[in-house]
Order: structure tokens, then sequence, then C-alpha cells
């Protein structure tokens, strides 16, 4: 369960179709139709490098099978704060080399560590049972594309989506004295957002979240 406080109310009307035309109407631009969607995929990817919310963390149960040392991740994991596998404490991730070398011979019992292969975690030992971790974890922001033309982000700060999709428009068209200018606007947003605290005013919603494999 995570616990979010809104600073701004969502507005639905901000959407991909909204995006896709603003960014249209600050270029003054009605050529470039095919290709806005390539800009805002790649604002998509930036924002989910720099951005660092406490409105992407999220909580999932990641459930483990008897004999099965590895566990897929969540689909939407960006990176992981932590993992812990209650009443036995902390699951604590290891490299690659330390857990190979420490699980060389797995034995099997409740898990104690992991590394990451890919989109799975591997556990050491091998759980002998089955077991419900608790994954917290940093969400990325959903792809404008693949979730109905919205998400939280644009919602609540539109202002973030418009300023990043503009910088890779602008980088297309190479205008660099306005890139400048937008790219100050992107960093701004996207700094207020992410120093964001538990002490700002608004109104406070419960989200929970959670993913079985």
């Amino acid at each position: 369960m995570t616990i979010i406080a809104q600073t701004i109310g969502t507005n639905s009307s901000r959407d991909y179709d909204w995006l896709k035309a603003s960014v249209a109407g600050w270029l003054h631009r009605t050529d470039l139709t095919s290709v806005i969607p390539d800009f805002v995929m790649l604002a998509e990817k930036r924002i989910n490098g720099l951005l660092e919310s406490r409105q992407q963390d999220l909580v999932a149960t990641l459930t483990t099978t008897a004999g099965e040392p590895t566990v897929d991740l969540p689909r939407d994991l960006n990176s992981i704060h932590g993992m812990s596998l209650p009443p036995y404490g902390k699951v604590d991730f290891m490299d690659v080399a330390t857990f190979d070398r420490d699980y060389a011979s797995q034995s099997s019992g409740p898990p104690r560590n992991y590394k990451i292969v890919g989109n799975t975690i591997e556990l050491g030992p091998t759980p002998d049972d089955v077991y419900s971790i608790k994954c917290t974890y940093r969400a990325g922001v959903p792809a404008l594309a693949d979730n109905a033309g919205t998400n939280w982000l644009i919602e609540q700060h539109a202002e973030i989506y418009l300023a990043a999709t503009m910088c890779e428009a602008l980088i297309y068209i190479g205008n660099v004295e306005k890139l400048a200018t937008w790219e100050g606007k992107f960093a701004a947003a996207a700094s207020a957002l992410n120093s964001t605290d538990w002490k700002a005013a608004g109104p406070m919603v419960v989200r929970s979240d959670s993913y079985t494999p």
C-alpha cells in the first residue's frame, strides 16, 4: 500500500492527444505529426531516467515457488528500494559474483539474499516453500501510448511532459536557441516534483499495488 499526497488536482483533459497537439502548436509546425509520437517516446525515456518522485514508490508482493530460485519482477519496475520476508527480515541484494560464490552449492530455505538476472531475481537459498516477499520499488511512468493515452504524471504534472517532449522536438529540428529555454523548464519542473515531501499540503490518497508473478 502506497500513500500519496497529491499537491495539485488531476486534469483528465491533459492526455496523449493533448500533448501531441500542444507540441505542434508550440512549434508552429503542421508537418511533424508522424514524428511527434517519437518525441513523446524519447521524452518518456528521459523522464524515467531522471524522475525520482515519491509518487512512483510502490509495494508489490513477490510469491515464490518451492524449489524454484527465480521470481519475476514487476513489469513497471525501475529500481528496487528494498525487499523483506516477514517474519525473517530483510532479503539483501548481492552482486552477481558474490551471490554465485556464496550460493555455488545452493541450499534450500527461507530466502535471505537475491541477485538480479534480467527481469527476474534469483534467490538464495532456494525457497523451500511458498513465501511472500515484500518488494518496495520505484515504478517507471507508464507510457502514454500503452496506457489509454493517460497516466498520473500527465494528469498532475503536464508541464513535465510538455517540456521534455519539446526538448526532443527542438533537438530534431535543430533549434538550439529555444532548446536551452525548454531544457531549463524541464529541469525546473522535474526538480520541483522530485523535491516534494510528505509535508506538502494537499489531499491524501491511498493506492494499493501488488504483483504476483
